[in-house]
């Protein structure tokens, strides 16, 4: 337990006095909401697309801002579309 709560501690979070932060947090749930419903509809080529947005973000947060925390934060959007788009790809197939 102990490892795990290190690890909590030391993730990245978003800085709620930023308004980049409150933004981005707004347009990540966004991109969210738009990735898990195009799954639900079975439009895996939508929620790619989505996908594609997320990592837009991803690089603009670590290029543009230079903010670390804000892009380790799109990188792990970014690989819960993966995992959920492969999920979706093994139950599609079942």
């Amino acid at each position: 337990m102990g490892n795990a709560s290190q690890v909590i501690e030391t993730f990245p979070k978003f800085d709620l006095s930023n308004p980049v932060h409150l933004d981005m947090r707004k347009e990540m749930t966004d991109l969210h909401w738009n990735h898990t419903s195009a799954l639900q509809r079975g439009v895996l080529t939508t929620a790619i697309r989505y996908r594609g947005r997320a990592e837009g973000l991803e690089r603009v947060s670590r290029l543009v801002l230079k903010d670390n925390e804000l892009s380790w934060l799109c990188f792990c959007l970014v690989c819960s579309f993966e995992t959920m788009e492969e999920l979706y790809q093994v139950r599609a197939a079942a």
